[in-house]
């Protein structure tokens, strides 16, 4: 990845990496603010999915939501969500300077994963949300977020943002994802449904033994 992006990074501790499937494969990004787990674009990518264009690809991914499908559980984001995650992980989403934002965005797209990189300059992560953004006269396309870092140069300052806007006719299947994301119960909320289901068990043999000794 890009090398600024591998010093120490002092970003928040509310967003880290997971696993999804097998211990150490890493794909999810846990945000103990909101308590989501966001799936790795690479895992979303368009290109894994059929399709003769964006539209179709996407529509063949969100397919895998339902039950018994690849993201049975995951909820494609809104832009709304998205803006969550970066606040989280200490994004100023209304800054494009570098120095503000090259720490924070370059961490959460070695996070989410960059779905475009271009060696020493480039990492950007592009996914589609659930919403639509209107082009004018009628018409309407969907709406992606775009976590980029692209390193101070010669001819410029750098840049580290997020930007939400439509996607491009240059974009390609494997350039884009979709942005989902699951809802994790809280800690406390787990334990407390434990603590009941303890009770009832308690209870339940209690009943029994009372029974069995009548």
């Amino acid at each position: 990845m890009l090398p600024m992006l591998l010093a120490t990074c002092d970003c928040p501790a509310a967003v880290f990496e997971r696993d999804w499937k097998v211990p150490g494969d890493g794909l999810l990004t846990y945000d103990d603010e909101s308590h989501r787990e966001w799936l790795d674009l690479s895992e979303t990518l368009l290109e894994q999915f059929s399709g003769s264009d964006l539209e179709q690809r996407y529509q063949n991914a969100i397919a895998e939501l339902a039950p018994g499908g690849r993201f049975e559980g995951f909820l494609v984001a809104r832009r709304s969500d998205v803006l969550a995650l970066a606040d989280s992980a200490g994004v100023d989403a209304l800054s494009d300077d570098f120095d503000t934002n090259h720490f924070a965005v370059g961490h959460l797209t070695d996070l989410l994963g960059p779905t475009l990189y271009v060696e020493n300059r480039l990492q950007y992560s592009l996914g589609y949300l659930d919403e639509r953004v209107s082009l004018g006269s009628g018409i309407m396309t969907r709406l992606i977020s775009v976590f980029g870092v692209e390193l101070p140069g010669p001819f410029n300052n750098g840049d580290a943002s997020l930007r939400f806007g439509p996607i491009g006719d240059s974009a390609e299947p494997s350039t884009v994802g979709v942005m989902v994301y699951r809802v994790v119960p809280e800690p406390s909320s787990f334990i407390a449904v434990i603590w009941m289901q303890w009770l009832v068990l308690c209870s339940a043999w209690r009943c029994l033994r009372h029974l069995s000794n009548v």
